[in-house]
């Protein structure tokens, strides 16, 4: 973030798979309180102030982190849970979500407008980004966008184009998307 101007987004989850969390000889029932945890002490450090921590997973000093972020790098708390979403209204700068259906996607991003509402968090700036498994049309985004979604994201080529598709292929599939998806909505300030 320092060095890219603020440019900078941190997506996170819990994580899923038990066997890294086995790898690493971590405990893996105890992600979503280590990862709850964990969101604290990073606000904490990229504050470029004095800080410490004493918690029930990390435990350090007075210490001080620099450079810092001239402001906090939003954390996108990514999963679809219900303990996912929860964490995200409560916790998060926003929601990253892993590709789902438009009829799902729109679910989820009401899902998360009623529990924003709930935690009184409602007030906050909040990016939501969720992903649509298949093709979407100009319609189809702005209905996400009516229904809060701040961002998207575009599926990689091997999904679009095919895993065999040549730097041409690629190069027309992003002049095409970029004007029939990206000019279509304003960017911001």
């Amino acid at each position: 973030a320092y060095f890219s101007n603020n440019r900078l987004v941190l997506g996170a989850g819990a994580g899923w798979m038990k066997l890294e969390f086995d790898l690493l000889g971590v405990d893996f029932k105890s992600r979503g309180r280590r990862f709850n945890e964990c969101i604290e002490v990073v606000r904490k450090l990229q504050t470029g102030q004095y800080v410490e921590h004493h918690g029930e997973f990390f435990n350090f000093p007075r210490i001080v982190m620099q450079p810092a972020p001239t402001k906090p790098v939003p954390i996108l708390i990514g999963g679809y849970s219900e303990i996912a979403l929860r964490r995200a209204a409560r916790l998060g700068d926003g929601w990253a979500g892993p590709p789902q259906t438009m009829t799902d996607a729109l679910a989820t991003l009401k899902k998360l407008t009623e529990l924003r509402a709930e935690y009184g968090t409602s007030n906050r700036p909040f990016n939501v980004v969720p992903v649509i498994a298949g093709q979407t049309s100009i319609d189809d985004l702005k209905r996400l966008e009516d229904a809060g979604a701040t961002g998207t994201v575009s599926f990689p080529f091997a999904y679009t184009i095919g895993p065999k598709s040549t730097l041409e292929q690629k190069r027309a599939y992003l002049e095409s998307y970029a004007e029939d998806v990206i000019s279509k909505f304003p960017q911001p300030a």
